[in-house]
């Protein structure tokens, strides 16, 4: 063999040798990435699988799936659930998901679920009068929160308020505290006098009973906004307000049973004591028997109308609030003893164009109606706090399931559930960081209420571009905002939020929508007795505690939202508006 063929085979041996090399590196590269690859897959698969026991485990945990009216005490799951809960919690030291005796795992409490019964209980020990102290009023103490303490500074006030008192409107906790110390009144305990026949009956509590507005004309909001003038002219004309019992025909089914039955009670706390609204019917009853069924109304605001509302009668009773006595909160509030508060609201609107301040008759009574309906809605029934939980459970409850898993750490602490299971053994720990803590919500976050249908007949409709329009003019200040809480009564908005605007995350309740421009009150009827006030309920008080708001002022239940954020923490925010002026 000569030199140079030995040379060429060295060099073709060579050369077989490095691909030989080469392809072992890429086949050892190729097998790597695959085996991340399928190790990512394993750790998304676990973690999904970890996420699907935590939402499964809340909604048993919290009686989400079951029509309930308060959540069992503790969680008992299968024990081949707690054995994949033992397979996917892997990190040591993980307390997430903890497998005990029999069978029972301990999770981690839900951070956007409440414990309805603890939170109501607590609640109703907050409203409940007892002992005596300054600012009393009467025989029964005033709560903790609601007395005055030596040299005239008040308690802590009205556990119901957020945020510091400039994150609300002024004088938003004075206003809130006289408002229920008004409603509540400490002689209603009392009984009523017997009067003879000759007679009629007296006492030391004069009252104002009115009935709800039938439905057919008057949407819920108007319906709210109405009681609110109500509550005016009787909180500035010295009576206690009565809703007159069985008139709210959204309350008018089966799972509003009991006093609840027919009243705003069904959903919110009571506006006055069981106490006084027995002793208005009471003394109604009675005044009835020595005159007129009752005194009706003048036709027009007026002298006559405050006459009546001042007289010694015990019970005045509206059958109906009417249009004209809506204006009364205005002139009503003008002997405000507060002075005058709403001035200290500082509003620029941009319409169009066109920048302009707010005008004192607006603030005046915007201040009022948003102090009113607070008190009005200040806390949820268990029933409410219930329906809110199942609508936050199955809106975007396996989202924070997966944040949950995905940290292997709760969002929020649990350390009062850890504190309640322990006294149980292997009891799970169900109970949040308090009464008053807000549900998780993904932040930041703006709300849409997009009204249409036969809202057409009032007002100019937007469509749901107007209103993303005004969302990403939000956004060039909040560049992270991506989540939406869309409420919208239309199934076509909600189809039209989903395919078309990808650049943001829509949460809306799963409920029944109307398709068509049928008149709303048709459209209540045909979801089914309470559905459709259920659903905005929760819808309203989901989307008062997000951090922004976008809406069409022109419609009631708009600016209801708005009024309810201006007294829970949110006045700083601001709010978007499509049509400000209108209304």
């Amino acid at each position: 063999m000569s030199v140079a063929r030995c040379f060429s085979h060295r060099r073709h041996g060579s050369n077989l040798y490095a691909f030989r090399g080469l392809a072992i590196f890429l086949l050892a590269l190729t097998c790597q990435h695959r085996i991340g690859r399928l190790a990512r897959a394993a750790g998304v698969s676990g973690r999904h699988q970890h996420a699907q026991l935590l939402f499964d485990a809340w909604d048993s945990a919290y009686g989400l799936s079951a029509n309930v009216t308060a959540p069992p005490p503790a969680v008992r799951l299968p024990i081949s659930l707690a054995a994949a809960a033992a397979a996917i919690t892997a990190a040591p030291g993980d307390a997430d998901v903890a497998v005990g005796a029999a069978g029972r795992v301990s999770v981690p409490a839900a951070p956007h679920l409440e414990d309805c019964a603890r939170v109501t209980r607590r609640r109703m020990q907050a409203e409940q009068r007892g002992g005596s102290g300054p600012g009393a009023g009467g025989a029964l103490g005033a709560p903790a929160w609601a007395q005055v303490k030596e040299g005239g500074e008040q308690g802590p006030l009205p556990p119901w308020i957020r945020g510091a008192d400039e994150d609300n409107l002024a004088l938003t906790r004075i206003a809130q505290t006289d408002l229920w110390l008004h409603q509540f009144h400490p002689n209603c305990s009392s009984s009523p006098p017997p009067s003879s026949s000759s007679s009629p009956p007296s006492s030391p509590v004069r009252f104002l009973v009115v009935e709800w507005k039938h439905p057919r004309g008057h949407g819920l909001g108007s319906q709210l906004h109405i009681m609110s003038a109500a509550l005016s002219l009787a909180f500035f004309h010295g009576r206690v307000l009565v809703p007159a019992p069985g008139t709210f025909s959204h309350a008018t089914h089966r799972d509003c049973s009991g006093p609840a039955y027919g009243s705003l009670a069904c959903y919110f706390f009571p506006l006055t004591s069981s106490a006084c609204q027995q002793l208005a019917l009471s003394l109604w009853q009675q005044q009835q028997q020595h005159g007129p069924s009752h005194p009706v109304p003048p036709p027009d605001p007026g002298p006559a109308l405050s006459e009546l509302l001042q007289s010694d009668l015990p019970v005045v009773f509206f059958p109906g609030v009417t249009r004209f006595q809506a204006k009364m909160a205005k002139e009503a509030s003008s002997a405000f003893h507060w002075g005058t508060p709403w001035l200290q609201r500082q509003v620029s609107t941009e319409l169009l164009g066109r920048r302009f301040d707010g005008e004192e008759r607006y603030l005046q009574v915007s201040w009022w109606r948003s102090q009113s309906l607070r008190f009005m809605l200040r806390w949820p029934s268990l029933y409410l706090c219930h329906l809110l939980n199942r609508a936050r459970h199955d809106t975007y409850g396996y989202r924070v399931a997966l944040r949950v898993a995905a940290t292997q750490t709760a969002l929020l602490t649990a350390s009062d559930g850890a504190a309640a299971g322990a006294g149980g053994g292997d009891a799970v720990g169900l109970l949040d960081g308090g009464a008053e803590r807000e549900p998780f919500i993904f932040r930041p976050i703006v709300s849409m209420h997009v009204r249409q249908g036969d809202k057409g007949h009032e007002m100019l409709l937007f469509s749901l571009a107007s209103y993303v329009y005004l969302g990403h003019r939000l956004r060039l200040h909040v560049p992270n905002l991506k989540h939406v809480w869309l409420s919208t009564e239309m199934q076509t908005v909600v189809d039209e939020a989903v395919s078309r605007f990808q650049d943001w995350i829509f949460l809306f309740t799963k409920v029944q929508r109307q398709t068509g421009n049928k008149f709303f009150y048709s459209y209540e009827q045909s979801a089914g007795p309470g559905a459709v006030t259920a659903a905005s309920f929760v819808n309203l008080l989901v989307a008062s505690q997000c951090d922004f708001f976008i809406g069409a002022l022109a419609s009631n239940w708009n600016r209801l939202i708005n009024e309810l954020r201006l007294t829970n923490g949110r006045y700083r925010s601001g709010y978007l508006a499509l049509n400000h002026a209108e209304w």
